[in-house]
C-alpha cells in the first residue's frame, strides 16, 4: 500500500513540472524568439513480482514504480518570420544566432529585437551589445543597411558583419532567461548557414492549440493522481481502525 503511495506521488511531481513547463510555454507564445520546451521522463525500474506455496515460487509479473522528469527538451525549430519594416529588427531565416555580450559573459540568443543605446551600439531588448566580427556593432546614429549574409553598410560603406553562430548539439546549450542561451559543456561555436532578414522579427514557435491540449492533460492527470492518493488514504484509515479492531 505505501509502495503505492510513493509512486502516485512521483508521479504528482511529474505532473506539476510538466505543468509548469507548458504553462511557461504559452505565457510566451508572443515572445520573439522563444522556444518551446517539453519535459523527458524516465520511469523507474520495475519490480518482479511472484508467489510462494508448497510447489515452490512462481512468477506472477511485474509492477512500474513511477516515473519521473530527467530533463527539459528544448524545440530549436524556426518560428514564423513576420514584417516590421523597422531596419533594426532582424531575423535568421535557418540554423544560426546572434551573438551578444551580457555582464556575466557570450550569449546567444535567436530574438533580433534589437534597439541602439546611447552610444549608437545595436543592443538587446535588455541592452546587451550584439556582436559583429569586430565587436559591439557601433551604428554612430546613422541608418544601417544588413544584407542577407549580415554585412552591415552604413551611408554604403561596409563596417561590419553581423556575428552568426550555430552548434552542433543545442540540446548542451543552457537557457537563460527568456531567449538567451549560454554554451554549456564545452561545446565550440560552428558557422551558421542562416541568412539574415532586415526588417522581420522571428516570432514564438509555440503551438498554442497543442500547448492547450497538453496543459489540460498534464492538469487532469494530477487531479487523478491526487484522488489516488485520497483513495489510498482511506483505505490506509480502515485498515488501521477498523481491520484490527476486536470485539470485546
Amino acid at each position: 500500500m505505501l509502495n503505492g503511495l510513493y509512486t502516485v506521488a512521483r508521479g504528482m511531481i511529474a505532473f506539476k513540472r510538466e505543468n509548469d513547463v507548458l504553462a511557461n510555454n504559452l505565457a510566451n507564445v508572443n515572445t520573439t524568439g522563444f522556444k518551446s520546451e517539453q519535459v523527458v521522463y524516465q520511469s523507474f525500474p520495475e519490480i518482479l513480482m511472484s508467489r510462494l506455496d508448497e510447489s515452490g515460487e512462481h512468477f506472477i509479473g511485474s509492477k512500474g514504480t513511477g516515473s519521473k522528469v530527467v530533463e527539459t527538451f528544448t524545440n530549436f525549430q524556426q518560428g514564423h518570420l513576420q514584417k516590421t519594416d523597422n531596419p533594426l529588427d532582424l531575423a535568421i531565416e535557418g540554423p544560426g544566432f546572434f551573438v551578444v555580450q551580457t555582464p556575466w559573459g557570450i550569449a546567444y540568443t535567436r530574438s533580433g529585437h534589437f534597439t541602439l543605446n546611447q552610444f549608437g551600439q545595436l543592443v538587446t531588448e535588455d541592452g546587451y551589445p550584439v556582436l559583429g566580427e569586430n565587436g559591439p556593432i557601433e551604428t554612430f546614429g546613422k541608418p544601417i543597411a544588413v544584407g542577407e549574409d549580415g554585412i552591415i553598410e552604413i551611408d554604403g560603406v561596409q563596417s561590419d558583419r553581423i556575428r552568426l553562430v550555430d552548434f552542433a548539439d543545442l540540446q548542451q546549450l543552457e537557457k537563460v532567461g527568456k531567449n538567451l542561451y549560454r554554451a554549456g559543456g564545452g561545446i565550440r561555436e560552428t558557422r551558421a548557414e542562416g541568412l539574415v532578414r532586415q526588417g522581420y522579427l522571428e516570432g514564438s514557435n509555440v503551438n498554442v492549440i497543442l500547448g492547450m491540449t497538453q496543459l489540460i492533460t498534464a492538469t487532469r492527470l494530477y487531479e487523478v493522481s491526487q484522488k489516488m492518493i485520497q483513495s489510498q488514504d482511506e483505505t490506509l484509515s480502515k485498515a488501521v481502525n477498523d481491520v484490527g479492531r476486536t470485539n470485546g
